[in-house]
């Protein structure tokens, strides 16, 4: 997994600022294959997405992933937290869910909250009291993820498949064993809706 890991780090790292193998620092490399021993796949791509342009240093590179890492690491922890809170709760009750999604309505920013509608996703899978916690930039992150995996779980299963067949020739050139594969297929087609619904950030 170590390899096709590092692999999949870097060939994301390459699509995202369009460049090739041989533009890519040795340097660079080291440093995005070492994330691989200290973060999950899915938070380094999604600190990757995160750089509005290509680092034009080693240090910057390393200052601004570490920084987005870390947020990420903040955010992904709350939000495991409060769904084993939640998602009960949201089974059994009736009045409680009806009172957050009036909430949720209200603290969404407007262009999340035509998204919601657009493609009709409950608003009640978002956790206001985080969701309040967070800057700006940080809140577009939170729902970008929310709402990727989300319609993740609710495709069609033609959109689904048209997907997969992108996520099979992005990584036809990695050696990924099943379990591998599935992990990678669902961050890189996350990734894909982020990208169809220009919700990147």
């Amino acid at each position: 997994m170590d390899e096709s890991k590092k692999d999949a780090v870097i060939n994301h790292y390459l699509n995202k600022f369009n460049i090739l193998p041989t533009q890519l620092n040795p340097k660079e490399r080291e440093f995005l294959e070492s994330l691989t021993e200290k973060y999950e796949l899915q938070d380094i791509i999604e600190a990757i997405n995160l750089l509005d342009k290509r680092p034009k240093s080693l240090k910057n590179l390393e200052k601004e992933l570490i920084r987005h890492l870390k947020d990420l690491s903040l955010v992904k922890h709350k939000e495991i937290e409060n769904n084993l809170q939640i998602k009960p709760s949201e089974n059994k009750e009736t009045s409680k869910p009806k009172t957050k999604v009036l909430n949720s309505k209200s603290s969404l920013p407007e262009k999340w909250s035509l998204l919601f509608d657009k493609y009709s996703i409950p608003e009640s899978i978002v956790n206001i009291s985080k969701l309040e916690m967070l800057n700006d930039y940080l809140k577009n992150v939170y729902l970008s993820d929310l709402v990727a995996d989300y319609l993740l779980k609710n495709l069609s299963p033609e959109k689904l498949s048209k997907y997969i067949k992108k996520a099979e020739k992005h990584f036809s050139n990695i050696n990924l064993t099943e379990s591998e594969k599935e992990e990678a297929y669902k961050i890189y087609i996350k990734y894909l809706i982020k990208k169809d619904l220009k919700i990147l950030f």
